[in-house]
């Protein structure tokens, strides 16, 4: 059950997160050793798609990058700009120092995503409408395919209610990039983490892999861009239209 973002612009069944933790750090290694966040798609660097599509949904934007990365300043719902301390301590990490710099509220939704997945936030809306539809057990997973349910609930105890949504691509990858969460699940997740030896160096399955998620599938354009090929993919399948000449 995926919808397109068209589907749901400007009338969202549901109320939005409360805030987004949005991950810009990272080497680009793979990318050539480019800043990812500036990476250029479809005539926008990553960073200002994501914080574009945040901003038309109403919710407000933690990122997590290095201090000299260029974010705008007058986006009606906010965007703050943190880092991990020290830098470089991973996804993990990330999302704990987004966490804490976010406007907490108890009870409500939190979206975790990447910068280099550009068109990202427009499935929102199905991870909100799934998580808030669910109340149930994560193997009742929306239109996600049994692979990725059978992962998830390997991680994560079957019989427990849902905390939150999570994306499942078209191959049938879990990506935990793409996801909202339950705020006191998330912050009872960081202090686990916390507490069996701290959030550096630890991934985001590590985090989040024991909390009960409702599987969601999503369109290919959702997906990540590790490489500059994965940037020409993108563009050819933008849901604007826009097409590479390439």
């Amino acid at each position: 059950m995926t919808m397109h973002y068209d589907d749901h612009r400007g009338a969202p069944a549901e109320l939005p997160p409360s805030f987004a933790i949005v991950l810009a750090g990272g080497t680009g290694r793979r990318m050539g050793g480019a800043s990812k966040p500036d990476v250029v798609v479809a005539g926008r660097r990553m960073i200002d798609h994501v914080l574009g599509e945040l901003a038309a949904q109403s919710v407000p934007a933690v990122v997590v990058g290095p201090p000299d990365l260029a974010v705008p300043a007058d986006v009606p719902t906010g965007v703050t700009l943190v880092r991990e301390d020290p830098p470089f301590g991973g996804p993990a990490a990330g999302i704990a120092a987004g966490y804490d710099a976010g406007p907490l509220s108890s009870g409500t939704l939190v979206a975790i995503l990447a910068c280099d997945a550009p068109f990202a936030p427009r499935v929102l809306p199905d991870l909100v409408a799934a998580a808030s539809n669910s109340g149930g057990p994560t193997s009742t997973g929306v239109g996600a395919s049994d692979s990725a349910r059978t992962k998830l609930t390997g991680d994560a105890d079957s019989s427990a209610a849902s905390v939150g949504a999570v994306a499942v691509t078209p191959d049938g990858r879990i990506q935990r990039l793409l996801c909202v969460v339950d705020s006191d699940a998330l912050g009872a997740a960081i202090r686990r983490l916390e507490n069996a030896g701290g959030v550096r160096d630890r991934s985001v399955r590590a985090l989040l892999g024991g909390l009960p998620l409702t599987p969601v599938d999503v369109p290919a354009w959702a997906t990540d861009a590790d490489t500059p090929d994965d940037v020409i993919a993108l563009e050819r399948m933008s849901p604007d239209g826009r097409e590479s000449p390439l």
